[in-house]
């Protein structure tokens, strides 16, 4: 069986029977969602941009990218956030590439992620 639970087992012989129970848990995954698109205009509602995810996301690093392939942003903070700003001015509406790469801990096992997407900057 496949399903979470406990399941009970029993083994024999000519002698005796042996019977234990066994408790299988659910596989634990690290979700990480990564919006498809913000709107920093200082109203409070989509303002920034990053990453987010129930679990710890170690050993991070979030980049942002414009079209030509110029680094516009970079963190290795996970609670850190991308303000639609370069430089200190204001990103044109468009799309943005982002990058990022992560280690998250699942089922005591660490295990390393990168992925990579774009972001809708709307003004």
């Amino acid at each position: 069986m496949k399903s979470p639970g406990i399941y009970s087992v029993a083994v024999s012989n000519i002698c005796e029977q042996v019977t234990d129970q066994v408790l299988v848990r659910e596989c634990e995954y690290c979700d990480v969602y990564v919006p498809t698109g913000f709107s920093p205009n200082s109203d409070g509602i989509n303002d920034d941009f990053r990453p987010l995810s129930d679990c710890p996301l170690d050993h991070y690093s979030l980049r942002i990218f414009d079209r030509w392939g110029a680094q516009l942003y970079e963190t290795n903070d996970p609670s850190a956030s991308w303000d639609g700003e370069h430089k200190g001015k204001p990103v044109s509406a468009g799309v943005y590439v982002w990058w990022i790469e992560y280690t998250v801990v699942e089922n005591n096992r660490p295990r390393k992620a990168t992925e990579t997407g774009g972001v809708a900057v709307v003004r």
